[in-house]
């Protein structure tokens, strides 16, 4: 993004101490258990610094054509700020060079177009985990582990959600750099459809011995499938949810990499209201931190449980 572009927001997107409106634009809603991380951080940034905050959320998660309905209300309700996820390379691009026109500053959060749409999505910043590096880095350790010997699965549970792609497609070069046949399967999120699809999977592909689930919604599916069939695999995953650590404490689980929502959640909004009042310019902040694994599940649990981590 052009420096005189980047300017020219900074020298109109400014507001009434106290006073500012964002808006925090995601793809997926507080029913998510997630999502209820990042929205907590949100709000309580709103809190800290005394501004309104207003969530918008598709109400099934990842519906695209939804989530642009509700950034143009969004952009329409002329808001100071706005934070928004963007999980596909395309589809909030009009929207976001309708709010580039209209001064309105814009910083993504958690998830991210690929680097090839990045120009066509205009924004000041991007607060959260790189999903291509965090998925080489799950791929290398399970690698360490020695227990990934020939064919491994990946579920998708949001199919074509451009950040949950990069992490499979992390994965994916690291494992099938070593020789390993690395397979993909999109099961959605119920949880019912999940054992159906994954029985049908591993029916026909008995060979499968690990299993990388790409978030908590696709975890407790299939941990709870695994827990039920006690079929000996290799499972790991992203993110945390109580579920998660609880399995991870059980040993069903080898671990899951943290990207810190909290966090990322509260800097969206922290960070733009520094630059409403103060004119500093966001930040991209890769907020990926650390593994969770049976050593240190129970240090996190409790931050866990209180939706602090």
């Amino acid at each position: 993004m052009k420096n005189s572009f980047l300017f020219l927001w900074l020298c109109l997107a400014t507001c009434a101490m106290g006073k500012e409106k964002i808006y925090f634009v995601a793809h997926a809603g507080a029913g998510d258990p997630f999502w209820n991380i990042i929205y907590q951080g949100a709000r309580q940034a709103g809190l800290d610094e005394k501004v309104d905050v207003h969530f918008m959320a598709p109400e099934t998660p990842n519906d695209l054509a939804r989530q642009v309905e509700l950034l143009d209300a969004a952009i329409a309700a002329k808001p100071d700020a706005i934070a928004l996820t963007v999980p596909n390379d395309l589809s909030l691009a009009r929207s976001l060079r309708k709010a580039r026109d209209l001064k309105i500053p814009v910083v993504l959060v958690n998830s991210r177009p690929s680097p090839q749409a990045l120009a066509k999505n205009p924004h000041l910043a991007f607060i959260g985990m790189d999903d291509y590096v965090a998925g080489q880095k799950v791929g290398e350790r399970a690698w360490a582990s020695g227990k990934i010997q020939s064919r491994v699965l990946i579920a998708n549970h949001q199919p074509g959600h451009a950040g949950l792609e990069h992490r499979r497609q992390g994965i994916q070069d690291y494992l099938s750099a070593r020789g390993i046949t690395v397979a993909k399967l999109d099961i959605g999120d119920d949880a019912a459809a999940v054992t159906n699809v994954l029985q049908s999977y591993l029916n026909r592909n008995p060979d499968t011995l690990a299993v990388f689930c790409l978030g908590p919604a696709c975890l407790h599916a299939i941990g709870r499938f695994f827990q039920k069939k006690q079929r000996p695999i290799y499972l790991a995953s992203f993110d945390l949810s109580p579920f998660t650590v609880q399995l991870i404490r059980e040993g069903g689980v080898a671990f899951t990499i943290d990207q810190d929502p909290y966090r990322q959640g509260y800097l969206g909004i922290s960070q733009l209201v520094a630059l409403l009042r103060t004119h500093k310019f966001p930040q991209s902040v890769d907020t990926a931190s650390s593994f969770v694994d049976k050593q240190n599940a129970s240090e996190v649990f409790d931050l866990v449980k209180k939706g602090l981590r």
